[in-house]
C-alpha cells in the first residue's frame, strides 16, 4: 500500500470517529424517546376506561377520564371522546370546541369514516349555538355571559349556547350595558354596543338643580301645588239656584193665569209682580 493511500485511509477513519462522537448520543437519545403519536400505557388505560364509561352512558365519568387523558397527552382521538361526552351532557359550546381541536390535531389523527362522523357531530353541536359578531365602543369593552367573562374570536365572534342568557358589556369609566337574549340555536347576528361614559359629580349636581319644565316655581313650591283647579261653569251652585228661582216664578204665574179663579187685580199682579195693591178708600 502506497503512503498516499495509507494517509487517505487514516483521514477517513478519523472523520468517521469524529462523526460518531458528535452525533451518536443525540441519535440514540432521539430513538429512546417515544414519538408524539405513540400512546403511553397510562394514556391508553385512561382512554379504554373512558370508552367503557361512555358506552355505559356514564357521560360525566367519561368526560372526566377523557379530560385526564388529554391533559396527559393531547391527541385527536382524546379530543374527539371529550367532545362527544360534552355533547351528550348538552354542553354544546365545549363540545364544538373539542371537536374542532380533534379535527385539527395531527397527533393520532382521525381519518376516513371516523373523521366524517366527527364532522357531522360538530355540525350538530354548532346548530345549538348562536353566533354573534360583537362590535363595541370603546374597543376594550369586555363581554360577560351570565356573569362569566366570554372569549371572543379574533374577528369578534361570540358563541352562546341555547337557553336564556344575560350579556353584559363592561369597560372602565363607562356604564355597564345589559341585554337579555333567548337563544334557540342557529342565530347569526351582529351586536353593536356604544357604552355611555359615567357622569361626573358636577353633571349629576347640575341635573338635580334643573327645575322641571312643566311647573312654575314659587317661594312655597310649584304653582300647581297651591292653586286649586277652576271648576267648570255648569258646576257652579249659584247658577243653578238662579235658574231655579226663575223657573218657579214662571210656573206660579202660569198657574194662576190658567185657573181663572183670581180677580183682575191678582191677574195683573201675576203678570207684573212689582205692582202694589191699593185698598178701597
Amino acid at each position: 500500500m502506497s503512503a498516499v493511500r495509507f494517509r487517505a485511509t487514516c483521514v477517513s477513519w478519523c472523520l468517521i470517529v469524529l462523526f460518531v462522537a458528535a452525533f451518536g448520543p443525540a441519535a440514540a437519545s432521539a430513538q429512546s424517546k417515544p414519538v408524539a403519536n405513540d400512546a403511553t400505557p397510562e394514556y391508553r388505560a385512561l382512554i379504554d376506561e373512558a370508552v367503557r364509561e361512555y358506552e355505559a352512558r356514564h357521560f360525566e365519568e367519561a368526560r372526566s377520564l377523557f379530560a385526564r387523558a388529554v391533559a396527559l397527552q393531547p391527541s385527536a382521538r382524546g379530543y374527539r371522546g371529550l367532545g362527544m361526552s360534552e355533547f351528550e351532557l348538552r354542553n354544546y359550546l365545549d363540545s364544538a370546541d373539542n371537536l374542532e381541536r380533534s379535527l385539527s390535531s395531527q397527533i393520532r389523527p382521525i381519518e376516513g369514516e371516523l373523521r366524517a362522523e366527527t364532522e357531522r357531530l360538530l355540525t350538530r353541536a354548532r346548530g345549538f349555538l348562536a353566533r354573534y359578531v360583537v362590535v363595541t365602543q370603546p374597543r376594550e369593552t369586555q363581554v360577560f355571559v351570565d356573569g362569566n367573562q366570554a372569549k371572543l374570536s379574533p374577528v369578534g365572534e361570540l358563541l352562546v349556547p341555547v337557553g336564556d342568557h344575560t350579556l353584559e358589556f363592561r369597560a372602565e369609566g363607562f356604564l355597564t350595558e345589559r341585554q337579555n337574549r333567548k337563544v334557540n340555536g342557529g342565530e347569526q347576528e351582529q351586536i353593536v354596543v356604544f357604552l355611555k361614559t359615567v357622569p361626573s359629580p358636577a353633571d349629576v349636581a347640575a341635573a338635580s338643580m334643573t327645575p322641571a319644565a312643566t311647573s312654575t316655581q314659587t317661594p312655597y313650591g310649584t304653582r300647581e301645588d297651591h292653586e286649586p283647579a277652576r271648576k267648570p261653569l255648569y258646576k257652579n251652585p249659584w247658577l243653578w239656584t238662579a235658574v231655579g228661582v226663575v223657573v218657579v216664578a214662571a210656573a206660579v204665574g202660569t198657574g194662576i193665569a190658567l185657573s181663572g179663579g183670581g180677580t183682575k187685580t191678582e191677574a195683573a199682579i201675576a203678570s207684573n209682580p212689582s205692582a202694589s195693591l191699593v185698598g178701597p178708600k
